[in-house]
This record gives structure tokens, sequence and C-alpha cells, in this order.
């Protein structure tokens, strides 16, 4: 059974579940499979820089090091913000319940960097959250599967029939100013310069 997260809204509440909604889904796709002369399916491995050994998929890892070069289990640090401040995790929307906010303009929404689409399949008062879309238009949340430190900005919509969830991130564009050039010219030494220059000996 999929897993259900609880969301809010004044005095709105609604459970449901994501599917997410892919390409492939929709579309179709193709593999491409790469053989060699014996017909045999071949895999992706590494070749070390010395060239003298391949690395299969699965036989390399990531390890966390500090600065002295030695090995840390990732359990054992702790993540900070610029400022050296220890920086708390944004907890899974399956861990609590999800509070919708309202969305005071929708640039913010169109300009997101869109990561992923999932659908809400709503289990209880579908309706309500329908109605009060249908009023709203959207609703902001943080979107985190499991706990993390850094959560997506999320929005739901919906088509007056189903609920979607647009996960992405807001893109914050600086607005720098626009200042007007005009450059002066002389439109009759201009035609005068023209005239001058053409010679009716090409016709």
């Amino acid at each position: 059974m999929a897993k259900e997260a609880v969301f809010k809204f004044s005095d709105i509440s609604f459970t449901g579940s994501l599917s997410k909604i892919e390409r492939k889904k929709m579309y179709g796709f193709t593999d491409l499979i790469i053989t060699d002369p014996e017909e045999k399916v071949c895999e992706f491995a590494t070749l070390t820089e010395d060239g003298m050994h391949i690395l299969p998929t699965g036989s390399s890892g990531i390890m966390t090091l500090n600065s002295q070069g030695n090995y840390i289990n990732r359990n054992d640090g702790k993540v900070v913000d610029a400022k050296g401040e220890e920086v708390s995790k944004v907890p899974s929307i399956y861990d609590q319940d999800v509070e919708l906010t309202k969305v005071s303009s929708i640039n913010e929404y169109l300009d997101m960097n869109v990561k992923a689409i999932y659908q809400l399949e709503v289990s209880e008062n579908k309706d309500a959250i329908l109605a009060a879309l249908e009023e709203h238009k959207l609703f902001h949340l943080i979107y985190n599967y499991r706990a993390d430190y850094e959560g997506d900005d999320a929005y739901l919509i919906s088509n007056e029939e189903e609920v979607f969830m647009i996960v992405g991130n807001k893109i914050n564009f600086e607005y720098i100013g626009l200042e007007e050039v005009v450059i002066e010219t002389d439109s009759a030494s201009d035609k005068t310069e023209e005239s001058d220059d053409f010679d009716f000996g090409m016709l």
C-alpha cells in the first residue's frame, strides 16, 4: 500500500498518496542494448587512470574524509550553514501533518525549476480540497520524501477533477534594471551622405 500524507489548510484536512507522472509512462520509451560479436550483452565499466584496471559496476563507492584525509562515518558528522551554525533536518511529509499556505502571486509558481510532477490520490475530503483550490488556485508546501537537510518547494494545483503536486525549486530572479540608451543622429546629414555616395552609373 502506498504511503499516505496528511495535508492541512485552515479547517480543511485531507489524506492522500503520491503517484509520480513520468514521460515514459505517457509516451513510452526505448532501451539501447549494446552487444559484442557473440550477441552477449555488454556491461558498463570504468578504466582506471593508469589504464591497468577495469572496474565493473558496483566495484567503487563514496566515502567521507576529514581535512586530514581520514575516513569518517557520515553519522558522526554534522551539517552547518555558511555561518557555521548547525542545520536541523527538514522532516518527511510522512512524519507529520503538512501545512499548506496560500500563494500571493502566480509568478512564484511560474518561476519554479520543476523536478517532478505527482498526482495526489486523495482518499478523503477530495471535494473540500478541490473547492479550496478552485478558490485559491495554488497552495505551497515544503516537500521531502525522507528527512533531509534541505526540502524542495512544492505546489498543489488542480484541473477541477484531480489534484497534482509540482515539485522543484523557486528561482529568485534579481531585477537589475533597464537603462534606455539614446543615440542622437542628424537625419539631414545622413541623407546628404547617402546621396553623395550613390553612383547613378551603377544603374
